[in-house]
């Protein structure tokens, strides 16, 4: 016997769903099946799901009982379940804190920005807290993955250096706390804080520095070579406005 039902494909990931039957008293020994007994009695049978595409909404399940051709007229009670599943948390494990507050540029300088902000409150001291930052520059996506930053430490703030940052570039940031693994407890991320903007000064990178060295090399070679030719033009003309009797023509016949 082989029984089958249609569910939403929504449902797939976050539901399960398992086909129990009952035997009548006189069949309970004769019918067969890979099936195992629930706690009210009935069994249930190992459900498969019939391959389906992806443009049907639903999907299809099925299971096979095994019933001998002597039982074939008995009678089953047949239902469709939602399978329950047990999970057990431990609160410790579990503990998400609030937002940081107040999260604002403390310090800027030519050497780098400070960000700070206020810890959230905890219900015991014994739990410490980490922190992630994440930033990006004005037109980019919102807190890019490369951009996260693990903070740690009793200090809430972040040094940027300005090597780190473009010069004359809008920046946000925003941060989120959990409890530290260290501390024996753990837990989700909290919501992203507030966001902070500002605007970094402009700095000479070391590619502008390398530039600028070339655009100086070049113009110094320049300047040196129309130098020494102008030198030799005039060492020219002076060595020929100077007498010189060797090259005169009244002295051509006397040697």
């Amino acid at each position: 016997m082989r029984c089958s039902w249609e569910m939403r494909r929504e449902l797939i990931s976050t539901v399960s769903f398992t086909l129990y039957y009952t035997e009548t008293p006189t069949d309970c020994d004769n019918v067969s099946s890979s099936s195992s007994a629930s706690p009210d009695g009935n069994k249930s049978c190992i459900v498969e799901m019939i391959g389906t595409k992806d443009s049907v909404p639903y999907v299809q399940y099925r299971c096979s009982l095994q019933v001998p051709s002597s039982q074939a007229n008995n009678s089953f009670s047949i239902q469709v379940r939602m399978q329950e599943e047990v999970k057990t948390l431990k609160a410790c494990e579990n503990i998400q804190t609030e937002s940081p507050t107040a999260f604002k540029i403390k310090d800027q300088s030519n050497n780098g920005y400070t960000l700070r902000w206020n810890p959230p409150k905890v219900d015991f001291p014994t739990i410490q807290l980490t922190y992630q930052l994440c930033y990006w520059k004005e037109g980019e996506q919102e807190c890019p993955s490369y951009s996260l930053v693990n903070v740690s430490g009793s200090l809430p703030e972040y040094y940027f250096p300005v090597s780190k940052l473009e010069g004359s570039t809008h920046y946000t940031a925003k941060v989120r706390a959990k409890p530290d693994e260290k501390s024996l407890y753990n837990g989700p991320w909290s919501v992203w804080s507030h966001s902070c903007s500002w605007k970094t000064s402009f700095v000479l990178t070391k590619e502008i520095i390398c530039i600028f060295v070339f655009i100086i090399s070049v113009t110094g070679s320049l300047l040196a070579f129309f130098a020494f030719r102008h030198y030799k033009r005039l060492k020219k003309r002076l060595d020929d406005s100077l007498p010189n009797p060797s090259k005169s023509k009244l002295l051509t016949g006397y040697s």
